[in-house]
């Protein structure tokens, strides 16, 4: 039997959905309203309601008469009434007092579990660290690393597929360009996709994409045969992003190529000086 004692903890009133519903289908609104505060009420006074009909009105703040009504229907129906000659009468509920047997138990077992230290002291006489050998916490462990990798797998997956569809992009846009009826195929997609993916490490798909679209641009206004396309991704200089003008060709070219003519324009000088008499004399 339970004791004040031990109602005095109770702390809430746990409520079993299925239950009230099938309980309360056929209550009214004010009548569901007093089962609930009678129910509150009967677990704050120990699962015993020690009162009379007037005392429990003022109780749950039941001033009108069809608030009345629905608490004597309520007490009528669901609790009864009973007769201890030192208390007197008073109301009880079998299911009510089930519901509170059950609750006891769990705070029994609560309270026996703190006064061993609670669920957290398990390690009593324990050498310090040797949780790390807990096998359930090494599982636990290893389920964090095996998702961890899994995220990695996935994000590197995800990143593969990226630049599989970038470079299908790519191939698919590099056009031979056809000069004087010759034309240079484009060659091994495959050794081309190797490239193509060494490349990403380093540059963007819009930077590569870009130098393709100023390369095939330049090959096609000059009548210029292009590139298999490994030794184009291989021979492009891809550090350079910036475009400059000729002056002595007037065309659009990369620094590297405005070098070549330059280097070559120097080449020109040197062999017109070398043919003049007076520079061999200059030696002499």
């Amino acid at each position: 039997m339970t004791t004040q004692q031990e109602i005095n903890k109770f702390i809430y009133l746990p409520v079993y959905l299925s239950d009230y519903v099938s309980q309360s289908r056929k209550l009214t609104m004010l009548q569901r309203g007093a089962f609930i505060d009678l129910s509150v009420l009967y677990f704050q006074e120990n699962l015993k309601l020690n009162h009379s009909k007037e005392q429990i009105y003022r109780m749950v703040f039941a001033f009108e008469k069809e608030e009345r009504e629905a608490v004597d229907f309520i007490l009528d129906n669901y609790f009864i009434k009973s007769e201890n000659k030192p208390i007197g009468f008073y109301w009880v509920s079998n299911q009510l007092n089930e519901i509170g047997d059950k609750v006891l138990k769990k705070l029994n077992a609560s309270r026996e579990n703190g006064k061993k230290g609670g669920r957290g002291n398990k390690s009593e006489n324990k050498p310090i660290g040797s949780n790390l050998l807990n096998p359930e916490k090494t599982i636990l462990n290893e389920s964090k690393l095996n998702q961890i990798k899994l995220n990695e797998n996935n994000l590197n997956n995800n990143k593969k597929d990226n630049i599989f569809i970038d470079f299908q992009e790519f191939w698919n846009h590099y056009t031979p360009i056809e000069c004087n009826g010759r034309m240079v195929s484009k060659d091994s997609k495959k050794l081309a996709e190797e490239k193509y993916q060494k490349l990403r490490s380093k540059y963007s798909h819009n930077l590569i994409m870009s130098k393709l679209e100023k390369y095939l641009t330049n090959c096609k206004k000059n009548s210029i045969l292009t590139k298999a396309v490994h030794r184009w991704l291989t021979t492009t200089d891809f550090n350079d992003n910036e475009e400059c003008i000729s002056i002595v060709a007037n065309t659009i070219a990369t620094k590297q190529d405005l070098q070549k003519s330059q280097d070559a324009e120097i080449y020109k000088r040197f062999l017109e000086r070398t043919n003049d008499p007076n520079y061999i004399n200059y030696f002499k």
